[in-house]
């Protein structure tokens, strides 16, 4: 049995999953590096006009030497000559608005709302109520409510206020509004007229979000969200982020081909990016190129030795190429690792939230399973038995665990043992059919014949169309039938032999030695055989029928306790966990110092 599991882990990467916000208005553009010579003589010409006495109009001096200073990056110099312009004219809406602007990329977010609070109150304009709005986002944590409300506000006045409504789109989608977040982001892409990127991106995001909360992943406005995408990517064919974007959303939609071509395209782009390598390589295995996925998982680990989810990927790779020993090294290597972290995140007083360690438990239970399928797979029984346990203790409802359990436990001799995680694991899965296949084979393989035809019946209500299961069934009822017939013949016999004079007669009493051997009742067969040789002792057949009997019972004691089930039983397949990227997520997980190894984990290699 195959599971896959999608892994929502890590915020904003892998893919670009990154937003754009429309920028202040007034905001800080750097100049070129042609334009600091002439900016630098601009400033002092400012310079010297500010010391002129004669000249009148200081105030504006200040101003235009402060946007001066902004140019140059020279933040601290603006604000300096700003204040002072304000000195001179406390009623000046567009210094109060420049003076917030430099606050702003100071970080100084406080500050900057003071002066466009001022400049809003002398000029109550849409830029202003936009570049409050903005400030309010910034804030920690950020001021959603009033960050809405100015937004709105700017768009009363101005309707056609293009980054307003993708802004305002961007605050509502953060906090759940997504439906109103789409509608906003789609008048900004009608206000761009098919020439603004960021709208294009922006609603892209925003129906990638909507499609997460549609049941079955929301294929339309995947859909929607790939056209979009493409329409950014003739804007700006040499943004990165767009074509990752691009080709998660290709991969979500089972579109693996295409999104390999995107991730490609973003190497050539972003070269020795460790996670466009890493989501190529998700891409890949998708596709059922393997090869190709180990090596774009090596690529990614070659760039970032330390990614977690990278040595993860990579085992599941190889364990998909039957690379078992280098596969079971990897996902050693990777608890290892995740042990590591733990405790270094324990010295450095981090909690981990109740998600967090839930999720940490979910991977190692299910690397603990794949553990044991793939050392059982290279004929490692113990060490099978002991990963497997592991992952049971970390998730006791794991049924297929169980059930691999019991296949080992019955391999090393201790067949109560087995018995008791089959019938765990079918309590745990009861409507799983390869659960109840694999308790009636071994129940089939110890002589309980009518118990494992009854769990085959209840398999085959599940999945009427399996005609293997079918097929083994019709066996099975065909050797109860016969059995049926021996045991009544048995009972005839033993009632004859039981009624008759002296014991009953030498032909009955071979008779019935042999219905006891078709039977498998060795002992019983070997008790009427010696009787025979009572009544008998020169028979010639009956010392030869003996001695193959006495074998024959020998060899079914060794195969039940050595080597059970060998035709049929066997383990369920490794549970794949290939899908470690987020349609909606995130950043790589933080790292932890190198310690010495906690002893946590104990696993045979």
């Amino acid at each position: 049995m195959e599971q896959k599991r999608t892994r929502h882990n890590t915020g904003g990467r892998p893919g670009q999953r990154i937003d754009r916000r429309g920028s202040l208005i007034g905001g800080l553009v750097l100049a070129e590096s042609d334009e600091v010579l002439m900016l630098k003589e601009k400033i002092a010409e400012l310079q010297t006009a500010l010391e002129d006495k004669s000249v009148l109009n200081k105030e504006s001096i200040l101003n235009n030497l402060a946007n001066a200073f902004m140019k140059c990056d020279r933040i601290m110099d603006a604000i300096k000559h700003y204040r002072a312009a304000l000195e001179l004219n406390k009623e000046d809406a567009a210094v109060y608005m420049n003076l917030g602007v430099a606050y702003k990329h100071m970080d100084m977010f406080d500050k900057a709302l003071v002066n466009f609070e001022k400049s809003l109150k002398i000029r109550p304009t849409a830029d202003e109520h936009y570049n409050m709005a903005n400030t309010y986002l910034k804030l920690s944590p950020p001021n959603y409510d009033s960050a809405i409300e100015h937004y709105k506000e700017a768009l009363r006045m101005d309707p056609n206020h293009l980054n307003c409504h993708q802004n305002l789109g961007l605050a509502l989608k953060t906090i759940g509004k997504i439906d109103a977040a789409i509608m906003e982001m789609r008048t900004a892409v009608k206000l761009g007229e098919g020439t603004d990127t960021n709208s294009f991106y922006n609603l892209g995001n925003a129906l990638v979000s909507k499609g997460g909360q549609e049941e079955g992943g929301g294929a339309a406005y995947l859909e929607e969200a790939v056209s979009l995408y493409r329409e950014a990517t003739v804007l700006a064919p040499g943004d990165a982020d767009i074509r990752t974007n691009l080709a998660i959303t290709l991969s979500h939609l089972g579109r693996f081909e295409e999104a390999v071509t995107e991730y490609f395209d973003v190497m050539k782009l972003q070269p020795g990016d460790s996670m466009t390598h890493f989501n190529c390589g998700n891409a890949l295995l998708e596709a059922q190129n393997i090869q190709g996925a180990i090596e774009q998982f090596r690529k990614s680990l070659d760039l970032d030795p330390e990614f977690l989810d990278g040595k993860h990927n990579l085992g599941m790779a190889l364990m998909e190429a039957g690379k078992l020993e280098e596969a079971t090294r990897m996902l050693e290597a990777y608890l290892g690792d995740l042990d590591e972290r733990e405790d270094q995140d324990e010295d450095d007083g981090e909690e981990m939230t109740e998600s967090k360690a839930l999720q940490v438990i979910e991977d190692k239970a299910l690397i603990y399973y794949n553990l044991g399928t793939m050392y059982s797979k290279r004929g490692m029984p113990t060490e099978s038995k002991e990963a497997l346990e592991f992952s049971i203790e970390l998730k006791e409802e794991n049924s297929l665990a169980h059930l691999n359990l019991g296949n080992q436990e019955i391999s090393l001799g201790n067949i109560e043992a087995g018995f008791a995680q089959f019938e765990l694991a079918v309590m745990y899965s009861p409507d799983d059919p390869s659960v109840l296949r694999n308790l009636a084979y071994v129940m089939i393989e110890q002589g309980k014949l009518q118990e494992g035809a009854e769990k085959l019946r209840m398999c085959l209500e599940m999945n009427p169309d399996d005609i293997e299961i079918k097929s083994y069934l019709d066996q099975i009822e065909e050797k109860l039938a016969v059995k049926d017939k021996i045991s009544a013949d048995i009972k005839a016999l033993e009632e004859k032999v039981s009624g008759a004079e002296g014991g009953g007669s030498f032909k009955d009493k071979a008779g019935l030695a042999m219905a006891y051997r078709a039977n498998n009742e060795f002992a019983k067969a070997i008790e009427q055989l010696e009787q025979c040789l009572v009544l008998q002792p020169l028979h010639p057949q009956i010392p030869g029928l003996l001695s193959v009997i006495k074998s024959q019972a020998a060899e079914t004691i060794a195969e039940l306790t050595a080597d059970t089930g060998k035709e049929k039983l066997k383990d369920e397949e490794l549970v794949h966990a290939t899908g470690r990227f987020s349609i909606f997520a995130g950043k790589k997980k933080g790292r932890g110092k190198k310690k010495k190894k906690s002893g946590k984990v104990a696993i045979i290699s």
